[in-house]
């Protein structure tokens, strides 16, 4: 069982291709879902915890709203199901990336088109808020408070066996491939954001900055 949390902005679509290539190959069954606040994964839920077997199934879990602490309760009744009566691995996956090359990216991926770059100022610590089950806001409200997160980015990543980076994007498969039996890893290149009408000369700037870096 592999559970993927999918970052926005962390090469993400790129190591969903390859997850799906393993679906595709016949080694896993690949599941979908935008959160786990919506009744798809109240069934996947319901489906691992009522019909208890050996399986092997790859579920993403990709939103801009974050896992809230409930997730983590959810895989660990998971991991308490599958892994030592049933033999079967469960493996809790994410990726992270550079604080100023996800900033960079995600303004290249949401803003590019009505900011710019130096205007722009999206909420403080959009991978930590994710990782914290708050919602990713795309500009700072400066009649919002400030949510003070503490340490709690670093409890959620202990729950995680594979924590990877996009800047080591082959390394992160490798580990991966490693902790959940993953054959087929192979993949073109890192997906680049498509973002129609872009400002040329922003685009020229912010993609040649990521591509030096080693991410889209």
């Amino acid at each position: 069982l592999v559970f993927f949390f999918h970052i926005v902005k962390t090469g993400g679509t790129t190591l969903r291709s390859v997850l799906q290539r393993n679906a595709q190959l016949g080694d896993f069954e690949y599941v979908y879902t935008g959160s786990v606040n919506i009744p798809r994964w109240h069934l996947i839920m319901h489906q691992l915890l009522q019909n208890v077997a050996t399986r092997r199934l790859i579920v993403e879990i990709h939103g801009e709203w974050g896992v809230p602490r409930s997730f983590f309760a959810d895989v660990r009744r998971i991991r308490e199901l599958y892994e030592v009566p049933l033999g079967c691995r469960v493996t809790l996956v994410t990726m992270l990336r550079h604080p100023v090359l996800w900033y960079l990216s995600h303004w290249n991926w949401r803003a590019s088109k009505a900011i710019p770059l130096c205007q722009y100022m999206p909420a403080r610590d959009g991978l930590s808020r994710q990782l914290t089950g708050h919602r990713l806001c795309y500009l700072a409200n400066p009649d919002q408070k400030e949510i003070r997160l503490g340490r709690a980015p670093l409890s959620a990543l202990h729950h995680f066996d594979v924590v990877g980076l996009t800047e080591l994007f082959d390394e992160t498969l490798l580990l991966l491939g490693r902790k959940a039996g993953l054959r087929h890893l192979g993949y073109a290149k890192l997906a680049e954001n498509a973002v129609g009408n872009m400002p040329r000369l922003a685009h020229a700037v912010t993609s040649q900055i990521l591509s030096a870096a080693g991410g889209g």
